[in-house]
């Protein structure tokens, strides 16, 4: 079913949005769907496993090794392209070449906003350090800020289930304009629904100015939030340009 979708302009925006998912997981080793807070977040998750037990459950199912080392990668990326922005180095298309009456990439202040699933939480620590490390003459929020918004879609029933034949479901009844109740019924939210609450940290976000605000989250609010930015059918956000893990994007306005 179709509904009026909420709206982003990024011409009317007041800051610039880096879009960051986060690293490999155990959840993407494992092909399991982890999307409560309750397994997500280890404050709020069962128990720790017992000793014998390898299993993630009850820690938070955070990145692996490897996704760490893929998030360090990527933000050195990032810091890089901030050092060249800085430097006058960059000569394509990209959206932070554009800023508005010729600003200065030094009169912005850098913040990181973050789900609150381990996963993220972890990219979003290693990305703070390594623009610490490598960007001293940006002004960079020393904190990450914790956004509940940001979290994980919930996929209800499919909860711990195999991830591909979950998502492939879920996707498959977005792509088809399944009926609100029936996404109820599943327990799963709905593309608006999600939607709605990540757009709702953007509108807080652009209450300030000259912000470059990072939003470490997941693959479906990410790319979902994308719709927004490009004014597209939030239901088909499969069709847009995947975020893989531990990859960032730029929005803002022309």
């Amino acid at each position: 079913m179709k509904s009026t979708p909420t709206k982003l302009s990024l011409e009317q925006l007041n800051n610039h949005y880096i879009l960051f998912r986060h690293g490999q997981s155990k959840a993407n080793v494992a092909k399991i769907v982890v999307s409560r807070p309750e397994n997500g977040i280890p404050s709020k998750g069962v128990g720790p496993p017992s000793p014998s037990s390898n299993s993630s459950e009850g820690k938070g199912w955070g990145l692996t090794e490897f996704g760490k080392e893929q998030v360090k990668n990527a933000s050195r990326d990032l810091s890089n392209y901030f050092n060249n922005f800085q430097n006058q180095e960059i000569d394509d298309d990209n959206i932070l070449d554009k800023f508005k009456n010729s600003e200065k990439l030094q009169k912005f202040h850098i913040k990181i906003y973050s789900s609150p699933f381990i996963r993220t939480v972890e990219t979003a620590n290693i990305l703070l350090n390594e623009l610490l490390l490598t960007n001293n003459n940006l002004s960079i929020h020393s904190e990450i800020i914790i956004h509940d918004d940001l979290m994980e879609r919930n996929f209800g029933i499919f909860e711990l289930k195999s991830d591909k034949e979950s998502y492939s479901k879920v996707w498959k009844m977005d792509e088809s304009y399944t009926l609100e109740n029936e996404y109820k019924e599943l327990q799963v939210e709905t593309c608006e629904e999600v939607r709605s609450r990540i757009c709702n940290v953007v509108n807080e976000i652009e209450r300030e100015h000259h912000i470059i605000a990072i939003l470490v989250s997941h693959g479906d609010p990410l790319q979902i939030l994308q719709t927004a930015f490009e004014n597209a059918d939030t239901n088909l956000h499969r069709s847009l340009n995947h975020l893989e893990v531990a990859q960032w994007r730029i929005f803002g306005p022309r």
